[in-house]
């Protein structure tokens, strides 16, 4: 079987469905741009000068940049990208969410005049992007679990300015909380190893997934880095700065759920703890989003007799789950909140770490 075995093999291929990729992913609900924001304002006397630059690593059409931009610590964003269709189609998903911003509002005013641009690079290798001390924060939505960490934090001790922040985030997982019964099937088809057509967990490239799955917990801060960065870059980094804030986990990949069973679980506010994003979405929907993964394309691909027949693995899986939560319904009239058979409530784990340049050498 022949497995996509990094981020460039997979979002760089010709054959990549960019459109139906960007169409389909979840974004980061507000409350984690507040979080990033506030991180930021933390102790001011160890900020960066600002303005400075806004660095978007792996940034796709750049969606989870564009809310922090009108921050006055950013005078203007830089994204990149390893997958040219992603950078391709950035600059006018940043014109489409500038124009539907209102007219007048303060955010756009303070968007008014900052340059925003992306270009093909890899974390690795930032020389041709940014200047040395010229970013005031690097941030990596979905991505870090990609990169190569020592010539990533390399590469950010030489273009973060003092004071500079890194923070990365990501969602894991996808599972129903009004129906926490389901979430083993969900990980069997998402993360499981069968190879019987009843999962696409085989095809995601690793150890990027797990690292995802895992909500960024393997991947190391500049002061974990192994081998070790040398002493005069690992020693530019505020050690006591550094965080990470993620949903529980109950095991490798898998959400804990036990908090869906509390009374009151369910009219917990989607900025409550846990740390996690949630949304209600059409069942077709659902299966649009299941569809864009990374690991359906590469499965597409050892199985194209599936295009031609009436339906394929994500298809298979999606109808199952569906019955399977129709009957659940049924069992528990007046428990389930008001959505008709056609939505259904989806709920995703978040992980999130940073860290802060020293402001000054010590």
């Amino acid at each position: 079987m022949s497995k996509a075995s990094s981020a460039a093999d997979i979002f760089g291929a010709d054959d990549f469905d960019v459109d139906r990729y960007l169409s389909n992913r979840p974004r980061f609900p507000p409350h984690i741009f507040s979080f990033i924001k506030s991180y930021l304002s933390t102790s001011q006397a160890n900020a960066a000068p600002f303005p400075g630059t806004l660095l978007d690593l792996g940034c796709g059409p750049g969606f989870s940049s564009f809310p922090l931009l009108d921050h006055p610590s950013f005078d203007k964003l830089i994204g990149i990208d390893t997958g040219k269709g992603m950078v391709r189609i950035a600059p006018q998903a940043y014109e489409a969410w500038l124009s539907s911003l209102p007219s007048g509002s303060q955010q756009r005013q303070n968007l008014q005049g900052k340059p925003v641009s992306f270009s093909v690079a890899s974390s690795s290798d930032l020389s041709e992007v940014v200047q040395d001390n010229s970013v005031n924060l690097a941030i990596a939505a979905t991505a870090a679990h990609w990169f190569d960490p020592g010539p990533t934090w390399a590469e950010l001790s030489r273009a973060l300015k003092p004071g500079g922040a890194v923070v990365w985030f990501t969602y894991g997982e996808n599972y129903l909380p009004r129906h926490p019964t389901l979430q083993g099937d969900i990980y069997h088809f998402m993360q499981g190893d069968s190879k019987a057509g009843d999962s696409i967990g085989p095809y995601f490239p690793q150890p990027g997934r797990s690292y995802l799955t895992n909500l960024l917990q393997q991947v190391p801060f500049p002061h974990e880095v192994r081998p070790a960065l040398p002493s005069t870059l690992r020693e530019q980094w505020d050690v006591s700065s550094a965080t990470r804030k993620l949903h529980p986990l109950a095991g490798e990949g898998y959400a804990d759920l036990s908090w869906t069973t509390a009374p009151d679980a369910h009219a917990l506010p989607a900025e409550a703890e846990p740390f996690r994003l949630e949304q209600v979405m059409s069942w077709e929907r659902y299966e649009s989003y299941i569809r864009s993964a990374s690991a359906y394309h590469a499965y597409m691909r050892e199985h194209a007799e599936e295009k031609e027949g009436p339906e394929d693995v994500v298809g298979r899986f999606v109808r199952s789950l569906r019955g399977k939560v129709d009957e659940e319904r049924k069992r528990s009239i007046g428990t389930e909140e008001a959505l008709d058979e056609a939505h259904v409530r989806v709920a995703w784990p978040l992980g999130l770490m940073a860290i802060k340049k020293k402001a000054k050498a010590t």
